[in-house]
């Protein structure tokens, strides 16, 4: 069985969910891994119970109640009356809180910031969440004040870089 490379989300909601069983938290935090390629997971009961050695009834159970709590959306793709795929979508109950919606830049004519170094600022960070978004999935509001962080700290050194550059002609 192939282990993914990618990260897991477990958002607060699921995490601090009391009706929740510990295996179920972990079984979300697995869907949302193997749905960071697609924005789905398409992974058969048989591929948990391989995972987790857990009976097909169990992972039924722990999938059924997930969705019943609204932490993920089940869609069944048919060819005729035959189930050919099913994507179960990791959603949670405040699905928004945990994606940042970032407007893709400002405006060329924008009053308050119209210099072209903060249009350029803008535009990068708002490309780089935007690749997150469309690429990795979910952004949790920590991830979004590292990226934050890291971006700062990066167009803080290209200035100090480009200061030097120019004391040093």
């Amino acid at each position: 069985m192939e282990n993914p490379s990618y990260f897991s989300i477990l958002t607060a909601d699921v995490r601090y969910d009391k009706t929740l069983i510990p295996a179920e938290k972990i079984m979300f935090s697995e869907i949302t891994a193997l749905a960071n390629k697609s924005g789905y997971c398409n992974a058969t009961n048989s591929y948990f119970v391989k995972l987790y050695d857990a009976h097909k009834d169990t992972i039924s159970r722990w999938i059924n109640d997930l969705k019943s709590k609204n932490y993920l959306k089940v869609e069944m793709i048919y060819k005729g009356k035959r189930i050919v795929e099913r994507r179960i979508y990791p959603i949670g109950i405040n699905a928004d809180r945990y994606r940042h919606e970032c407007p893709g830049g400002i405006g060329i004519n924008a009053e308050e910031n119209n210099t072209s170094i903060n249009n350029k600022e803008e535009e990068k960070e708002s490309s780089v969440v935007d690749f997150y978004n469309n690429n990795i999935g979910m952004i949790t509001p920590f991830i979004f004040e590292d990226m934050n962080s890291y971006l700062n700290e990066r167009n803080r050194r290209e200035f100090d870089n480009r200061s030097n550059e120019k004391s040093s002609k």
